[in-house]
């Protein structure tokens, strides 16, 4: 197995992982929203994070499963770029839109963690492509 696809396969398991948790997390979101929504609470650009948590954790899990079953195809690596690109993309989002709705600050460690599976997938994604 060459380089890329080990690390295609590794980080593909990886973001399993992480993409369920994420849906865990997420339907657990979706329940204190609608909790704080019922008691009164506005909670409309919440319900957006929460859509936007759940499009990114079902993202990161189809790719990390599309990672592990086309690790040792070269002619899939294309579309596994575009996937980590489309991760990468509402991890940047998310990591702008939960400081706007908790009144937090942007948090600099998320927002990396948010882009090294991704980047690594990338990566990884980039070198079986070559060969």
């Amino acid at each position: 197995m060459a380089k890329g696809a080990t690390m295609l396969k590794v980080v593909g398991i990886l973001m399993i992982v992480f993409g369920a948790i994420g849906l865990i997390i997420t339907i657990v979101g979706f329940g204190a929203v609608a909790l704080l929504d019922a008691a009164g609470a506005s909670m409309g650009l919440a319900y957006f994070g929460c859509v936007l948590a759940l499009l990114s954790a079902v993202a990161e899990l189809v790719t990390g499963i599309l990672g592990v079953i086309n690790c040792d195809k070269p002619e899939k690596a294309q579309m596994l770029m575009i996937c980590a690109i489309v991760i990468v993309v509402l991890s940047f989002l998310g990591n702008i839109i939960f400081p706007i709705i908790s009144g937090s600050s942007v948090s600099v460690v998320s927002f990396l963690i948010g882009l090294i599976l991704p980047g690594l997938f990338a990566f990884g994604a980039f070198q079986n492509k070559q060969g």
